[in-house]
Parts: C-alpha cells; sequence; structure tokens
C-alpha cells in the first residue's frame, strides 16, 4: 500500500498544509486535464485567470498535448469551492510524451502565446524524466531545474524533454 502526497487548502493562502494519504483512503482522482474544458457555472466570478484560462484553451488544444489547470483555478474547478482571487496567477500542466521530436519548439511557441494574457500564466511542462517550468525550458539557462520523484535534478534542456 502506498502513500500520495496531498494538499489541503484553507481560505487563505496561508491556511495551506502538506500530507500524503493512503491510497486505499482515496474516493475520487481528478486529473489536471479532466479539468481542461470544465466550465464554471455561468454566474461565474469575471476573474483575470477565469478569462485567461478562456482564451488560452484552444491554444493548448491546438498542440495537442495532454493538458490542464491546475493551482488554485484547478481547484476551483474541480470542487466548485472559490479559491482564485483577482491576484491569482493561472497555474497549467502541459504533459510531454516520451520521443517527442519538435517539442521544444511548439513548447517555445506556447511559451509566446502565454505571454500577453489577462493573467500570469505559470506552466509546467511534465515529461516522462520529470516536470520543468515552461519559461525556464525555452527562455532560460543551458541547464535546467527538473523536478523527479527523486528530487530536483539540474539538467541540460536537451535531456529535459528527451
Amino acid at each position: 500500500m502506498g502513500r500520495i502526497a496531498v494538499g489541503v487548502r484553507g481560505t487563505s493562502r496561508s491556511e495551506r498544509y502538506a500530507t500524503t494519504v493512503d491510497t486505499d483512503d482515496v474516493c475520487e482522482v481528478v486529473a489536471p486535464e479532466d479539468l481542461a474544458h470544465v466550465l464554471l457555472p455561468r454566474r461565474r466570478r469575471e476573474l483575470a485567470t477565469m478569462r485567461t484560462l478562456d482564451i488560452v484553451r484552444p491554444v493548448l488544444d491546438d498542440t495537442g498535448l495532454p493538458w490542464g489547470p491546475t493551482g488554485s483555478v484547478g481547484y476551483e474547478l474541480a470542487t466548485a469551492i472559490h479559491a482564485a482571487t483577482p491576484e491569482s496567477d493561472l497555474d497549467l500542466l502541459v504533459r510531454v510524451p516520451r520521443d517527442s521530436s519538435g517539442t521544444v519548439g511548439l513548447l517555445a511557441a506556447l511559451h509566446r502565446e502565454l505571454g500577453s494574457l489577462p493573467a500570469r500564466v505559470d506552466c509546467q511542462v511534465e515529461t516522462p524524466s520529470g516536470a520543468v517550468a515552461l519559461a525556464e525550458l525555452v527562455d532560460g539557462p543551458p541547464d535546467v531545474m527538473l523536478r523527479t520523484a527523486a528530487g530536483p535534478r539540474l539538467v541540460p534542456r536537451a535531456a529535459a524533454v528527451s
């Protein structure tokens, strides 16, 4: 029996708690991809993050890569509990499969698209090797910080998406 990392949220940013739970205690799993096309009720709150999500949906869909919102917007879409604030950024996850040649160019174009939106976008790229920030992957130094199950590792940019 394994354990799964979870984050418990309160009503404010200071009320967050990281913990783990037994896999047997998990009732439902909602992946970011499951939330990519969830729409909030017609009377949704008008926040820059929500407008930004509406704008980026077709852009992300056009990449052909699996993607979805995380962070406060993902939480709000999954639970219908208000979590995003006017100061929130839009956190996104894009998954890149193994052997995806040409993906770096596609991700660079995506990064350019994400730069001029109503809300700041923080996009993580998850690869079979680990996860890396999109901005770091396409605009950063030659070596990038890859977050792996074994902890963070500094790797050459090309190794991060291979």
